[in-house]
């Protein structure tokens, strides 16, 4: 299979762009050494791990000449329906459907499965291995890595997921990308927690995805407001990118919202059973939160002037002795809303 081959397959699986890029040792190797030097990664400890496979993928797979990578955009925009108390808009715009994992990597899977099937080696990767995805996919022609550190691509911004396939086929690179954020710091200077402190550098213990995903509960307390309305997620430093705007690209249905799921407020959350929990976030982003999670920075998230039913319900989990991470949560929300 040659590349326009790939590229057609790829197309029509719904995959918005496709490159190929060559392998070799990460240039960006010694940025990603920084990072973790100074502690950015937080608790992240997985980012410290492979070290050496993260920055030579041929080191895991010998055979492996060129990656093919791929751009899965999640562009989709609330439905004009949804309600204004709806809690998905304090979520991140890429979780707000199908989880990205199981939609992408399903894609790629079929990749893989049919150049095997041609006794070609591959092994795909969607987030979920030792793998400098952002820079194989400005190398690969995608996009270049712009100031807030994602991924920027000129036609289609940067609301986009990276996959990446690992072959044997000693394929053609294709036109790297080059950067085009100018004199522009607007991602910069929105940031709600001054999370870069320069260009193109992230301290991810003071973003706000990091905070509500990564951090597992409960925060410390200078860190409670820092979310301020958002509960899962940010997505500011992208919100206000030149590159986004009017951005004109595929929607895809697998990312969209489910009806049931857009129709919940923040007050819906609250009561959320475990198993209600499971109906409306399984299969979605959302899950790797988990219940507690999920729950704790919707309390978190609350206005300071609390109304009547929301603070009866606050008062129900702060008796709750059975979660003390949440029964805490809900005795600090309230306390703030006394104060």
């Amino acid at each position: 299979m040659n590349f326009d081959e790939i590229k057609n397959v790829m197309r029509g699986l719904g995959i918005d762009r496709v490159g190929a890029a060559s392998l070799e040792k990460a240039f960006r190797e010694p940025e990603y050494r920084e990072f973790l030097s100074r502690g950015f990664h937080g608790t992240m400890e997985y980012l410290e791990r492979n070290l050496d496979v993260r920055n030579d993928p041929r080191i895991r797979f010998p055979w492996a000449k060129s990656a093919i990578v791929c751009a899965l955009c999640y562009a989709n925009e609330l439905p004009p329906e949804t309600p204004e108390d709806s809690v998905l808009r304090s979520v991140a715009r890429y979780a707000h459907g199908s989880d990205y994992h199981d939609v992408f990597g399903g894609k790629l899977r079929t990749l893989v499965e049919l150049l095997r099937a041609e006794g070609t080696e591959a092994h795909y990767y969607v987030d979920t291995g030792p793998v400098m995805e952002k820079e194989l996919a400005e190398r690969a022609g995608l996009g270049w890595i712009g100031k807030n550190t994602l991924v920027l691509d000129r036609r289609r911004g940067s609301y986009f997921f990276i996959g990446v396939v690992f072959t044997s086929l000693d394929l053609e690179p294709s036109l790297s990308a080059t950067n085009h954020c100018g004199t522009c710091t607007k991602c910069l200077e929105a940031c709600p927690t001054s999370a870069f402190p320069e260009p193109y550098k992230l301290d991810a213990t003071k973003c706000i995805s990091y905070l509500t995903i990564e951090h597992k509960p409960p925060l410390s307390e200078a860190a409670r407001g820092a979310s301020g309305s958002l509960i899962f997620g940010c997505d500011v430093c992208q919100e206000v990118c030149p590159y986004n705007r009017g951005v004109q690209v595929k929607a895809h249905e697998e990312f969209a919202p489910r009806k049931e799921t857009l129709e919940l407020t923040k007050k819906d959350v609250l009561e959320l059973s475990a198993e209600s929990f499971r109906e409306h976030f399984r299969r979605t982003p959302v899950w790797r939160a988990k219940r507690r999670g999920f729950l704790y920075h919707t309390i978190l998230s609350l206005p300071a002037e609390l109304d009547e039913e929301t603070a009866t319900i606050l008062g129900r989990i702060a008796e709750d002795e059975d979660d003390e991470i949440l029964s805490g949560a809900a005795k600090w929300k309230l306390s703030q809303s006394s104060s």
